[in-house]
């Protein structure tokens, strides 16, 4: 285990645990940038993103990231998108109001949803390439989102969650 270098738009270094994840539909992979990725698939196979990358097939890349805050970083978060060859990202914390959807830059498309009084929020980020295959999003809360798209003729669920942390009210805790 080794600290990962500086995360993107906080600074933040975290504890890698090397060696893949492996679940029924995704296999995550250490990025060398220090974030999580993970390479999502419909038809129930799995391969490592970047082995698929070098022969060639598209893949779709997803991520998750606690933003502490969205407000002036959608430049920062579209520039890590592009240099980790994302195509979807989960965001935690906007702590932006309402439930909306806005166009960040270079063709990537942001949805999300919070509250009222700016606390909370998530959101998910596309690609150019993704943000048309988008066919229904579910804003359940400030802190829980679904999105479903259309990958090579599969129906894959994004979900974008902000779990009630250490602090919060027992009551949103169990509503959650």
């Amino acid at each position: 285990m080794a600290l990962s270098p500086p995360q993107p738009l906080d600074g933040q270094r975290v504890l890698r645990i090397s060696g893949p994840q492996i679940g029924s539909t995704t296999k995550g992979s250490a990025d060398p940038g220090g974030g999580s990725t993970a390479s999502a698939h419909g038809n129930g196979k799995s391969m490592d993103a970047k082995q698929e990358g070098r022969r060639g097939k598209e893949v779709l890349r997803v991520a998750t990231v606690n933003v502490g805050s969205l407000t002036g970083k959608g430049g920062e978060l579209v520039k890590m998108m592009e240099d980790r060859r994302l195509s979807i990202a989960c965001i935690q914390e906007t702590r932006w109001r309402g439930n909306s959807a806005r166009e960040l830059g270079n063709g990537y498309k942001l949805l999300y949803a919070g509250e009222v009084n700016g606390r909370n929020g998530v959101g998910v980020v596309f690609h150019r390439d993704v943000k048309d295959s988008i066919v229904e999003v579910i804003r359940r809360s400030s802190r829980l989102m679904l999105v479903k798209v259309v990958w090579k003729g599969e129906i894959i669920n994004i979900v974008s969650a902000y779990a009630p942390q250490v602090g919060q009210f027992e009551q949103e805790k169990k509503d959650f």
